[in-house]
């Protein structure tokens, strides 16, 4: 095949000069556009002769809008097999000898897929490829660059855009940026625009600071935006994926993904990150913050996942943080049908660890979401600076050791609906939900479930208004603090507590000989209606049935298909069993996942009678068992 490059358009030689000097007159006036020009690479030599990458580089013109063409190699003799005991099969690796630098921005390189090409740097103290301007790629695979400068600060380890970088289909591994200074992108980097990436894996990368550095983003950096879609980081067979600082000063801000400006995002879809570090451990060092995903703005998690990542620093320097386990935003951190699993945060300095599922510096938004097994000193899954929604998600096992079992948010407005919060807490410190706002603030608990926590309460609130409807709350312990149910404090005088059709019962404090089911500070004015608080440690409201026992499946939740509501369920004969209201008019209980669904129904009762609703979040109709050995044993 001929390494010409092609034109889309040719002028006839056939023309009369006259026609040809007035077209050309004609062009020059009107402002003349080069054709794009597909630069066809066909060997895999790297000696910058006709045909290869490296003379497709110098010449392509992104201005014109150039391509380089990687799939019209036809001379595979000059390629490799790869390094030697690397792992994951590729057909051909095309060898370079130092950086692929494009001449201009603009440009796109077009591969063959990332199986059947690599373009590797074979671990030589260089990057593989980089522009100065715009850069895509699509289909292909990028690896083995490892360059180690001692420069001020080093961008993209693989692949380095002077703007905007868009990545389609294509593979990166073993890309290691390690740098005395500061490093930007462990994988790839933007200087100055967004990093775009789709269908996307990045495996066995890392940024590193060994000296007075910082780490920001330890695989993607992006001075702007970045976009994750059916992408995946991951640390591969073995290490982790990360950010790293080994020695001085410096700090990590997002052991993954690091978007750097205020306005702009951390965006990923249908996108998981695993096992991903953000690891300051310098004596001297700084903050670790995000250890999966960093924001300056917002970080939204659309179908994602993260799992297994960290945020730690072993700095003794006073006020050096970890914030954020999974993901740190600056901003709203959304949390939409995803997952944010098994992170953590910690300190050994006089800095605070904060959020082991997600830190926020503004609203945290949660919907149809696990947040599981995380924990942090303050908010084990969430800490939320200013606000807090959570909506049919799951929280569990998250764990604190001052603050907010799985929520802790110190101000703002909170609304809690639908959502399960299950065995979490601390010991003498934390509540599940701990809302320590104030001011004029209000905290709305809606259709929940708060069962089987440990910790000074169940629920915290020092909210002015508190309200809480249908729900249920039964099963928590403490052995010392406020109360194992809800406690609600009140901010400032005047407070208001509004609770209407909750099961509150079995909930341990100071021992198993005291129940104590629900708490009050002084000075709350108390309001509300058929409630069942078996055992109060303070006055109720009017209406409510004290004293008996609700009949529960201890420990048994009923899980309900997609938005994962695991409501503990009361026997028919309950006492809770129609004898509520539905103050919100609300038409499913608890396991019907969302808004508009009407299944199962949230008034209910036996046919040919007045359907009627029941206490709590559990709605039984006639469908459910009359009597099974199951049901706890009351006293």
């Amino acid at each position: 095949m001929s390494s010409t490059p092609v034109s889309s358009v040719q002028l006839s030689r056939r023309k009369p000069l006259a026609t040809c000097i007035a077209a050309l007159f004609a062009l020059s006036a009107s402002g003349f556009v080069h054709a794009a020009v597909d630069w066809q690479v066909v060997n895999c030599k790297d000696d910058g002769t006709t045909g290869t990458f490296r003379w497709a580089a110098a010449n392509a013109n992104g201005a014109n809008g150039d391509t380089i063409n990687l799939t019209t190699i036809t001379d595979f003799s000059a390629c490799s097999a790869g390094l030697a005991g690397e792992a994951g099969a590729v057909a051909h690796t095309l060898l370079l000898g130092s950086t692929i630098s494009l001449a201009t921005g603009g440009v796109t390189i077009n591969g063959p897929g990332p199986s059947n090409l690599a373009i590797s740097a074979v671990e030589q103290n260089f990057r593989a490829i980089g522009a100065p301007g715009n850069l895509t790629i699509n289909n292909l695979q990028v690896k083995y660059a490892s360059p180690n400068k001692a420069l001020s600060t080093y961008y993209g380890g693989c692949v380095e855009a002077g703007a905007d970088l868009t990545l389609n289909n294509v593979q990166l591994t073993h890309c290691y940026a390690t740098n005395t200074g500061s490093v930007k992108g462990g994988a790839v980097s933007s200087f100055d625009g967004t990093v775009k990436m789709t269908n996307v894996d990045i495996t066995k990368s890392t940024g590193t600071s060994t000296t007075n550095g910082s780490v920001y983003g330890g695989v993607v950096y992006a001075f702007n935006n970045v976009l994750m879609y059916n992408s995946t980081i991951y640390p591969g067979t073995s290490g982790a994926s990360g950010g790293y600082v080994t020695g001085g000063s410096g700090k990590v801000y997002g052991g993954a993904v690091h978007s750097h400006r205020a306005n702009y995002k951390a965006y990923l879809k249908n996108s998981t990150i695993s096992a991903s570090k953000a690891s300051v451990s310098s004596s001297t060092g700084g903050s670790a913050n995000g250890g999966a995903v960093w924001a300056k703005g917002n970080v939204s998690l659309l179908s994602s996942k993260i799992s297994g990542a960290s945020a730690k620093t072993t700095s003794t320097a006073a006020g050096k943080n970890a914030l954020g386990g999974g993901a740190y935003a600056g901003g709203t951190a959304i949390v939409y049908e995803s997952s944010v699993t098994g992170s953590s945060t910690s300190t050994s300095s006089t800095g605070a660890a904060k959020g082991g599922g997600v830190f926020s510096g503004g609203l945290t938004d949660a919907k149809y979401s696990y947040i599981t097994a995380n924990s942090a000193q303050f908010g084990g899954g969430v800490y939320s600076s200013d606000g807090f929604i959570s909506q049919y998600s799951y929280f569990w096992l998250n764990g604190a050791s001052k603050a907010g079992g799985s929520v802790d948010m110190p101000a703002g407005n909170a609304v809690v609906r639908g959502t399960t919060v299950t065995y979490s807490g601390g010991t003498l410190c934390c509540s599940g939900l701990d809302f320590h706002a104030a001011g004029a603030s209000t905290v709305t608990i809606e259709q929940s479930t708060i069962a089987h926590n440990s910790g000074s309460s169940s629920i915290y609130s020092s909210a002015y208004n508190t309200k809480i409807y249908n729900s249920t709350v039964v099963y928590n312990t403490s052995t010392g603090g406020f109360a194992s149910g809800p406690y609600i404090r009140g901010g400032n005088a005047g407070s208001t507590a509004t609770i209407v059709s909750n099961l509150l019962s079995s909930n341990t404090y100071g021992g198993s000989a005291t129940k104590n089911d629900l708490a009050l500070g002084s000075g709350v004015t108390l309001a509300g209606s058929a409630n069942l608080i078996r055992n109060p440690g303070t006055g109720v409201p009017a209406g409510t049935i004290t004293g008996k026992c609700p009949l529960l499946y201890p420990g048994q939740f009923t899980f309900f298909d997609r938005q994962f509501q695991f409501p503990i369920r009361h026997e028919v004969k309950s006492p809770a069993s129609n004898t509520g209201s539905n103050p919100l008019n609300l038409t499913a209980d608890q396991r019907g996942g969302e808004p508009s669904a009407t299944s199962p129904a949230r008034v209910s009762g036996e046919p040919g009678t007045t359907p009627l609703p029941d206490i709590g979040a559990y709605e039984v109709n006639e469908s459910d068992e009359i009597f099974d050995n199951r049901l706890e044993t009351c006293i």
